[in-house]
């Protein structure tokens, strides 16, 4: 089972996380309708351990911080609305941590 950690932050699109979480979860079922197991566990990964209100009226709850991600074999970011600069700015520990995990060998990949 692949472990897909979906990075959640403010700016973010809805429909990049909602669209990727409805991919992976359909496929999940469709195997487990197969008698196959799960192919991705997928992990809701914020800044902090807690709810985010994107720009429009969704949130979505992370269980899990960025510091607490040991494993993961592809790391999805969202696209995200406004001037590219200023998110980059305003989310810099995600910047710095994705980098880290970049280096280290991590599939990093962006919807």
């Amino acid at each position: 089972m692949k472990t897909i950690s979906l990075i959640i932050y403010e700016e973010a699109v809805l429909s990049s996380i909602s669209g990727a979480l409805d991919l992976l979860i359909a496929t999940n079922g469709y195997l487990q309708q197969q008698g196959k197991p799960a192919a991705f566990r997928v992990e809701l990964v914020g800044e902090k351990a807690e709810t985010i209100q994107l720009h429009v009226p969704a949130h979505f709850v992370c269980y899990k911080t960025l510091e607490e991600i040991t494993h993961t074999d592809l790391i999805l970011i969202p696209a995200f609305y406004g001037s590219p600069d200023q998110a980059l700015a305003k989310n810099k520990g995600i910047v710095n941590w994705l980098s880290r995990q970049y280096k280290e060998g991590i599939e990093v990949a962006s919807l």
